[in-house]
């Protein structure tokens, strides 16, 4: 498993034309003696909602929970306020293109 991330890290810095680390969340399981990892590749650390100021700000910076589907919102308030066209704003935004993600999964 350690063998497949590293290749498919190198992979995405290849696509990304980047040296460092690519942003990602990770979530591991271990069941049945088996490992599984599920990795979501991210292009943003932030959504802009996050930086935006007054009532459009939205605290929310997601991270691998989050990603997984479980948003979790430090304010009530901005809990009360997403919806699925916010979400998936969010989620589009910080995650890889679609373009990207085939891209790195055709040479994978």
């Amino acid at each position: 498993m350690a063998a497949r991330f590293k290749h498919l890290t190198h992979l995405w810095q290849k696509v990304l034309a980047i040296q460092t680390e690519p942003m990602m969340n990770v979530l591991c399981t271990y069941e049945d003696k088996a490992w599984r990892l599920i990795i979501f590749l991210r292009q943003k650390h932030r959504p802009d909602d996050y930086f935006f100021e007054g009532d459009k700000k939205i605290f929310v910076s997601p991270g691998a929970i989050d990603m997984a589907g479980v948003i979790i919102t430090p304010m009530e308030i901005d809990f009360m306020r997403l919806n699925a066209e916010i979400t998936t704003k969010i989620y589009n935004e910080v995650s890889l293109s679609d373009n990207i993600l085939n891209e790195i999964l055709r040479r994978f």
